[in-house]
C-alpha cells in the first residue's frame, strides 16, 4: 500500500500529552507503531482511508448502473475504460467530458470525489452486470486528512500510550515488540469519527 502513513506524528502527539519529546528509542518506536495502528483503525472504522495511492493506480468496477459509478474516495481519476462483453479487453476509452466526478466541488474543500456520472453527452454508459467492466485510474483516498480523523489518532494514541504504562492497562513492551493487548477505539473516539463513516463503499 504505497503512500500508506500514520495521521499524525510524535511531535504532536507530544503536544497532545503535554511533554517534551523525550522518549527513549525503544519507547519512539512503540508509539510510531501504536500511531500507525491507530490510524488503521480510524480507516476501518469509517470505513476509507485517508492516505493517498500512489498515482496511476488501477481499480476495477462491477457497475449496476448504466449511468453512475460509486467508487472509493478518489483524489484524481486520469483514465477511465470499460469492457462492454467481459473478455477483459477495454474496448472503450473515455474521454474526460464523457463523466463527471461528484461531488462537483469536492477539490476545493479538500474532500474526495465517491462516485462518477455519466455526462448529458457522453459517449459510453457503464457496462452493468460485467465483473470488472469499469477500469478506473487514478489516485485513491483523501486530498488531506481530515482534522478529526487526525484529532482521533492523537488522542487514542496518547490514551493508549497511558493504559500501557498503568498496572492495569495495556502492556506494550519494545522487548515483544507488539503490544499484548490488540488497541481499540474508545467509544467517544468512535461517537467522533461517525461525521467521517462512508455508507456506501464500492
Amino acid at each position: 500500500m504505497a503512500g500508506v502513513a500514520s495521521y499524525g506524528t510524535i511531535n504532536q502527539l507530544a503536544q497532545r500529552i503535554n511533554r517534551a519529546q523525550d522518549w527513549t528509542a525503544d519507547e519512539g518506536a512503540v508509539l510510531t507503531q501504536l500511531l500507525a495502528d491507530v490510524s488503521r483503525l480510524v480507516d476501518k472504522y469509517t470505513r476509507r482511508h485517508y492516505w493517498q495511492t500512489a498515482a496511476g493506480t488501477v481499480r476495477y468496477f462491477t457497475a449496476t448502473s448504466g449511468y453512475t459509478l460509486w467508487i472509493p474516495d478518489a483524489v484524481t481519476i486520469t483514465a477511465v475504460e470499460t469492457d462492454d462483453d467481459g473478455d477483459r479487453t477495454y474496448e472503450h476509452t473515455w474521454a474526460a467530458t464523457d463523466y463527471d466526478l461528484l461531488p462537483y466541488n469536492a477539490a476545493e474543500v479538500d474532500e474526495p470525489y465517491t462516485k462518477m456520472k455519466v455526462t448529458p453527452r457522453g459517449n459510453y454508459a457503464f457496462p452493468t452486470g460485467v465483473p470488472k467492466g469499469v477500469k478506473v485510474t487514478g489516485t485513491w483516498g483523501w486530498p488531506e486528512v481530515p482534522a478529526m480523523a487526525r484529532e482521533v489518532t492523537l488522542l487514542e494514541t496518547a490514551r493508549l500510550w497511558a493504559a500501557g504504562r498503568s498496572p492495569s492497562g495495556m502492556v506494550a513492551s519494545p522487548e515483544l515488540g507488539v503490544f499484548m493487548v490488540e488497541p481499540q477505539l474508545h467509544p467517544q473516539a468512535m461517537a467522533r469519527l461517525n461525521a467521517l463513516k462512508r455508507v456506501m463503499v464500492r
